[in-house]
């Protein structure tokens, strides 16, 4: 993995309980122009837009709400398939910079949103 990936991931737990996770949901949204029921639709393998929704709750969310609990809000699906989640979008984007570069720009987004 990139170091700008492991830099990207800490940046992201410093700001992870500042984010409800209808934040990051509306954020997404609107990012990717995906109606909200497609984004929380459990069974949406290969969607961009609902990768990056897992990888930004788990990252942005962590310090307000339990793996558990955005699990049971993102699916419901598992603890496992959650953090599982987080892993293979690190993955994918240490191996494409578009995708780092288009989660980045929502990252920043989603800092905009800090009341």
């Amino acid at each position: 993995m990139s170091s700008d990936v492991g830099g990207a991931g800490q940046y992201h737990r410093k700001l992870s309980s500042r984010h409800s996770l209808e934040d990051v949901i509306a954020t997404v949204r609107g990012a990717y122009g995906v109606p909200r029921n497609a984004l929380l639709r459990r069974h949406n393998r290969g969607c961009e837009a609902r990768q990056v929704l897992l990888y930004l709750a788990v990252t942005h969310c962590r310090g307000r709400y339990s793996l558990a609990e955005l699990g049971q809000a993102l699916g419901p699906i598992g603890l496992a398939a959650v953090s599982n989640a987080r892993t293979k979008m690190l993955r994918q984007m240490a191996s494409d910079p578009d995708l780092r570069k288009r989660v980045g720009v929502i990252s920043k987004e989603l800092s905009k949103r800090i009341k």
